[in-house]
């Protein structure tokens, strides 16, 4: 119940708008509406603080076939922000991991974060068939509150120092690998 200071429509640039907010102030934080639909090209959201991203009448979902290009490697990236909540959408990479191939060559993700603080995810629902489903990197206190995480391999995957709280979220695994923190190089 929220309102909305900027709308953004699957039919427009949204990739560059999204990644040119940079949110509001501790007082006045800025909303984002997404009109439902499906957008089909990365988005990376960086420098941004009291950002709300929202889909309030639901039926948004960010898909994509990314591997890891140029720091991003997910249909949705959030780099180097603070004070972030992102509201009912779905976040879907569609892009195969396979076991016969380098794993590192095929890095990609259904949702990265990186230097990001207080940065809360509310009934999102991520899905990779790549290597990790969620990948932190120098983030501190994630909060996913609701929705679920799909992954083929390794559903979380953080490095360096993370905090990560988690509460009614539907974990699932397709691979033969089933882990909730992968390796922390």
């Amino acid at each position: 119940s929220y309102a909305c200071d900027v709308t953004i429509t699957p039919s427009e640039d949204y990739s560059t708008r999204l990644g040119s907010l940079r949110g509001g102030t501790a007082e006045r934080w800025t909303n984002v509406c997404l009109q439902p639909g499906t957008y089909t090209s990365p988005v990376r959201v960086h420098d941004a603080q009291y950002l709300r991203i929202l889909a309030p009448s639901g039926g948004v979902t960010f898909t994509a076939s990314v591997r890891y290009v140029a720091g991003n490697s997910a249909p949705f990236n959030v780099w180097d922000s603070h004070d972030v909540h992102i509201q009912n959408i779905k976040s879907v990479n569609t892009y195969t991991f396979t076991t016969t191939a380098d794993s590192t060559s095929q890095w990609s993700h259904a949702f990265r974060i990186v230097r990001t603080n207080n940065l809360t995810l509310e009934n999102v629902d991520l899905v990779s068939n790549g290597k990790q489903a969620l990948f932190m990197e120098n983030t501190s206190n994630t909060l996913i509150y609701g929705g679920s995480i799909k992954g083929y391999y390794f559903l979380f995957s953080p490095a360096d120092q993370n905090s990560i709280y988690t509460y009614n979220v539907t974990f699932t695994t397709d691979g033969s690998t089933f882990q909730l923190f992968g390796d922390h190089r």
